[in-house]
């Protein structure tokens, strides 16, 4: 398939002609995603997750899609809703994290993304929270235990040295 609206079209007709296959579902709301029909992603993605409801990549592409939509409540629930499922999945946190600084909750988003670090421990969710600790709530200490933090997990991030060499200025 060369265009990807042909692969939407391609997938529907598998669909129409084997309506018992449960994998389309998920297919088909991969490629709304990927071409940007978030409401449809969200229908096929529901469906998907009629017969299979642990699937988290599912979930957090719904929430992907709600966010992408401008309906920041509804990604919210549905994060919430995918760390009861599994609350081993890091990228629920992260998200939820994000979102909740882009609100302007940053206290908020900078536990979601503590409890990202506690799932797995990462360079990114660290830098995070010493950007939010540095630029939205002041608290230069703090932003640089973290900071320091992201440093440790990944070395090579050349981003958090830049970042840590701007606090101590």
């Amino acid at each position: 398939l060369n265009k990807p609206l042909d692969q939407i079209k391609e997938l529907k007709t598998v669909l129409k002609n084997n309506p018992k296959y449960l994998g389309i579902h998920k297919e088909l709301a991969d490629a709304y995603f990927d071409n940007k029909k978030y409401k449809l992603a969200i229908k096929e993605f529901n469906k998907h997750l009629e017969t299979n409801k642990k699937d988290v990549r599912s979930i957090y592409f719904i929430a992907r899609a709600y966010q992408n939509l401008n309906e920041i409540p509804d990604a919210i629930d549905t994060l919430k809703a995918g760390i009861m499922t599994d609350p081993n999945y890091q990228s629920f946190y992260q998200e939820l994290g994000l979102i909740y600084d882009k609100l302007g909750r940053y206290e908020d988003a900078i536990t979601q993304l503590k409890k990202s670090t506690k799932v797995k421990e990462d360079s990114y969710a660290h830098g995070q929270i010493s950007y939010i600790y540095a630029y939205r709530l002041g608290k230069v200490k703090e932003a640089l235990k973290e900071g320091l933090l992201a440093a440790e997990s990944n070395p090579r991030n050349p981003w958090i040295y830049s970042h840590l060499a701007g606090l101590y200025q």
